[in-house]
């Protein structure tokens, strides 16, 4: 199945030279939700536990079962003080 993705550099995923503003075209398995995803990319546990998850430009839960052609943002909460 194909999505739309685009991951955060925060969350320290490597893929090619894209930048986190540039959406790529990702193969992935069928029957994925976004924490498989999550999981799948290798994003550690404990990013993933305050990690937001953006499917087609709505905020869902890491529940959400992917479809072919979703629009994926993974976004790293900002932090700061």
């Amino acid at each position: 199945m194909r999505i739309q993705l685009k991951i955060d550099p925060a969350l320290g995923v490597k893929r090619g030279t894209k930048t986190a503003t540039t959406p790529e075209t990702t193969e992935i398995p069928d029957n994925l939700c976004l924490k498989d995803l999550a999981e799948h990319l290798n994003i550690s546990a404990e990013m993933g536990r305050y990690m937001l998850f953006f499917v087609n430009h709505r905020l869902e839960k890491g529940e959400y079962s992917l479809k072919e052609g979703d629009d994926v943002q993974l976004i790293a909460p900002v932090t700061g003080g």
